[in-house]
């Protein structure tokens, strides 16, 4: 009798530890595969390269910058994009005024 009792609560044992290895197994989180984004373009991150633009207002501003058309360049494209629905021209024109206004 006390035999058979042992039997059976080493059996019960065994079968207690089985199912929670199998509960454990079924609710634990697999991990998952994620895909890498990838890498952001050079007009996605700075934005489209904007057009040059040409004209004597234009001309003004490059010669207020000490001849630096890149800065011209980067002063307009900066107005461009605080006012998008503006005109070239009429940002090239806002930069110069603001760049007066700085300069005083």
């Amino acid at each position: 009798m006390p035999f058979t009792f042992v039997l059976i609560a080493i059996a019960a044992l065994v079968l207690l530890a089985v199912g929670l290895s199998i509960w454990a197994i079924r609710t634990s989180k697999k991990p998952r595969i994620v895909q890498p984004k990838p890498m952001p373009t050079a007009d996605e991150i700075w934005g489209a390269p904007t057009p040059v633009p040409t004209g004597n207002r234009f001309g003004e501003l490059v010669r207020q910058v000490s001849g630096d058309r890149a800065l011209a360049q980067q002063l307009v494209s900066q107005q461009q994009k605080r006012h998008p629905n503006q005109t070239q021209a009429w940002c090239v024109d806002k930069a110069l005024m603001e760049l007066e206004q700085d300069r005083r």
